[in-house]
């Protein structure tokens, strides 16, 4: 009788820990007053909840039953808090911006549940998407074909590893890739991809080994990249193929990196490394390249600059899915020392720089502008610069309509053999053949009336549709500016369950006064990442 009153006394406070408990949305938290993280669920969701009578059709049941399911533990890992922290809803966001990054991975969500005492207890929650791809695709753009067979799995017995194995008929070339990535690898933050591709027309071996800053407060980064590469490249002209150059390439960079962490809204990060790269050219079918061959082999150090500053939006970028939008000032500047006494066969100073940022003066309206740059200075062959600067506004009116508008810039003024600015079908004219005009300099204009149906068949597919016009020129090496412009409709499918974030398009274009040589509309059909 005494030992059963002592063990009854002794467990007092447990038999009424439960009375201090409460919810989370109940509880007024404030910074002042620290909280420590307790328990953490993670409780992986199927891709469909059977629960919702719209997703508990047979379609849905089977998907569930043949699809693996993300283990715990490959959560687990990409968690940035731990049981002991201090509780720091920051942290959670950038958890979750991160987990939602993963292909497999449709939506994620990370809240606390419930206070007890000065310890609280957080859910993870994540809904996978349909990783296993088998599948045909088929693709018709400004009057050329292309075709794919593939098998990819992204989520490789639920642990978030990928292989993919495909074959696809293109433009330039038909090749088949067999890559593997490994984003955990031996259980750790360290990332690991191994390539092999055989094309038509060469071949391209690669590896990358390292570890990124996975997260904001990281302190340190490193990496080792090796590429190797045989291709031919074609040259276009009005759209046809006037040259073909043969280029085989070596590559081997690596770096380390460091950072004092977060700073506030901000990081500061710094890497050094070496770059080793050499190109060599030759003729196809009787064409000699301007030049042969050139050496690049010297050391780099790089500065740069994260604001830590998101908005969350839905059909932005593609349909059903939650999307994080950067809009923080983000800024890279890159500078090298090339000499021939390193082993490159020219001398330069390099800088390359990073610019990119978003701008919400409006809970409708938001900006993006992105600005790249790349200087070779010196004697060389490389000496010049590259310029790409692209301009997009989004007008969310409601729910079901967007208005769109993009610009986007480009000029190279060291073309190497192989390399073209080219305009057509496929870089933005939708209503012209694939690479019709061609130089060192480009701009093209769009303009957009996006439309989303409510339809949603299954709760597999979304459907929209587009009113747009394109407009611009390339134009350089001898070719006149000359501004071609069309205009036309188009309607989007978005396959929202499964991996990819793919979106069909199916435009029909119309040239406006264009020449006689032109078709008089233009069919294109092509999968891409973006609305």
């Amino acid at each position: 009788m005494k030992k059963i009153i002592f063990i009854f006394f002794f467990n007092i406070p447990s038999l009424f820990a439960d009375t201090t408990c409460i919810p989370w949305h109940a509880y007024h938290y404030t910074n002042s007053v620290p909280l420590q993280i307790n328990k953490i669920k993670i409780e992986p969701l199927n891709i469909f909840n059977t629960d919702v009578p719209a997703e508990n059709h047979k379609i849905h049941r089977l998907a569930n039953l043949l699809h693996i399911k993300t283990r715990p533990d490959t959560i687990k890992w990409q968690l940035l808090f731990n049981t002991g922290d201090k509780l720091d809803l920051r942290i959670l966001e950038e958890t979750e911006r991160n987990l939602r990054a993963n292909q497999y991975i449709k939506n994620a969500s990370i809240n606390p549940t419930r206070v007890c005492g000065n310890k609280v207890d957080i859910l993870v929650q994540t809904t996978d998407s349909w990783t296993l791809t088998p599948g045909i695709s088929y693709g018709k753009s400004g009057g050329s074909n292309t075709s794919s067979a593939e098998i990819t799995e992204v989520n490789l017995l639920g642990k978030g590893k990928s292989l993919t194995l495909s074959y696809a008929k293109g433009i330039d070339r038909n090749g088949s890739l067999l890559q593997y990535t490994d984003p955990q690898f031996n259980g750790s933050r360290r990332s690991l991809t191994v390539g092999i591709r055989d094309n038509t027309d060469g071949e391209q071996y690669n590896l990358s080994f390292g570890l990124p800053f996975y997260q904001l407060n990281n302190k340190k980064s490193w990496g080792l990249d090796i590429q190797s590469r045989k291709q031919i490249i074609r040259l276009y002209s009005n759209g046809i193929i006037s040259s073909e150059i043969g280029e085989d390439s070596d590559f081997l960079g690596f770096y380390y990196g460091w950072s004092k962490g977060l700073i506030g809204d901000r990081v500061k990060r710094i890497r050094a490394g070496w770059l080793y790269n050499t190109v060599n050219y030759h003729g196809i079918n009787g064409s000699t390249p301007s030049i042969s061959s050139y050496k690049l082999s010297y050391p780099w150090i790089e500065y740069e600059y994260f604001q830590e500053r998101y908005t969350k939006k839905k059909n932005f970028r593609t349909m059903g899915r939650i999307e994080d939008v950067s809009l923080g000032r983000n800024f890279t500047a890159r500078v090298g020392a090339i000499t021939e006494t390193l082993g490159s066969s020219d001398e330069y100073f390099l800088l390359s720089t990073r610019y990119s940022e978003g701008f919400q003066p409006t809970i409708n309206q938001l900006g993006l502008l992105k600005l790249e740059t790349d200087t070779y200075s010196g004697k060389g062959i490389l000496n010049g610069s590259t310029i790409r600067l692209t301009g997009e506004w989004f007008w969310f009116q409601n729910h079901n309509s967007n208005y769109y508008l993009s610009g986007k810039y480009n000029h190279i003024d060291n073309l190497l053999p192989g390399q073209q600015i080219v305009l057509g079908a496929d870089t933005g004219l939708r209503g012209y053949p694939i690479r019709y005009q061609s130089g060192d300099k480009s701009f093209v204009a769009t303009a957009e009336k996006q439309y989303f149906s409510k339809w949603y068949p299954y709760k597999l597919v979304k459907f929209g549709a587009v009113i747009f016009a394109d407009a611009g020129s390339a134009w350089g090496q001898g070719n006149s500016r000359k501004i071609i412009a069309d205009a036309g409709i188009g309607l989007r499918l978005v396959s929202t369950r499964s991996t990819g974030n793919s979106v069909m398009h199916i435009d029909l274009a119309f040239p406006i006064n264009a020449p006689s040589t032109i078709d008089d509309y233009q069919l294109r059909i092509t999968a891409e990442r973006f609305l």
